[in-house]
């Protein structure tokens, strides 16, 4: 089980600590690593949970190419 978070809104960079609010949350969701991205008019952060690997090489970003 992981855990996504997002806000959309002009000068979404303004909002660096409700984001980390939002994550922080449900960090019951995801324990094992979190990460925010941001973006003109976005701001978007996600927790991970760990089933399988905990190997941090196996982490899944939502952003970037694999």
């Amino acid at each position: 089980m992981c855990g996504i978070a997002g806000i959309i809104t002009n000068n979404a960079r303004n909002y660096q600590n409700e984001i980390q609010r939002m994550t922080d949350a449900i960090a019951y969701r995801g324990p094992d690593s979190a990460h925010h991205e941001f973006y003109d008019n976005a701001a978007l952060g996600h927790r991970r949970l760990s089933i399988i690997d905990l190997n941090s090489l196996c982490f899944c970003t939502l952003w970037g190419t694999q």
